[in-house]
């Protein structure tokens, strides 16, 4: 399935890049903050403390609009917690994601600060948990929403770097459900990159006040 949706993305990019659709691409990366949030029957309760991983994307943003884009990534990220019981156990999973934004700007004379919201569509591919509770196997195909903010750093000539940071809850439907015991990630994102403009001979835009 992976493998056909990944095909499916290769010959997309050139019929996407002819209608000029395709706005900019680019990569990013940065560290995840997350941790669990479990409900046992109708108790919710939390994982003692985070754990930090790693996240890394490339991306494509879609459409040419000055307030409104569409941004579609591939990412990999690193979530998980850390649980205190007689001692210190880790439980850490690992995720690919395909995930589409829609990308709120306004545009400012040193830069574009901007808003994402959108979905997210996960696929864990391996999972080392230690804990007790969570001996199980997490879903191997999770749906998630995400919200951001972020800045567009303004230069002239080149890509553009920018940073961001996002919320990821697992708003939709747990991560691991075993009957009675569910378990949600509870994620924040530190993310910078940098993207370069499909289309390098074009007029750049004039940033407003």
């Amino acid at each position: 399935m992976l493998k056909r949706l990944a095909l499916n993305i290769i010959l997309f990019l050139p019929l996407v890049s002819q209608a000029q659709f395709l706005n900019a691409f680019g990569i990013m990366g940065g560290a995840t903050v997350a941790t669990h949030k479990y409900r046992f029957t109708n108790t919710e309760f939390d994982s003692n403390k985070y754990i930090t991983g790693l996240n890394g994307s490339c991306f494509w943003e879609l459409f040419d609009k000055d307030h409104f884009r569409w941004q579609t990534e591939l990412q990999y990220n690193q979530k998980g917690s850390i649980d205190k019981y007689d001692q210190t156990l880790k439980n850490r999973v690992h995720y690919f994601c395909w995930n589409n934004f829609l990308k709120i700007r306004s545009m400012r004379i040193a830069g574009t600060p901007y808003a994402l919201v959108g979905p997210r569509i996960e696929y864990l591919f391996w999972q080392d948990t230690q804990s007790p509770d969570m001996q199980g196997r997490f879903n191997r195909i999770h749906i998630s929403g995400s919200l951001g903010i972020g800045w567009e750093f303004e230069v002239h000539r080149g890509p553009k770097p920018f940073v961001e940071m996002q919320f990821n809850p697992d708003m939709f439907m747990p991560a691991y459900n075993a009957g009675d015991f569910r378990v949600r990630n509870f994620v924040l994102e530190l993310r910078v990159g940098a993207k370069l403009y499909w289309n390098r001979d074009r007029c750049p835009k004039t940033n407003r006040k």
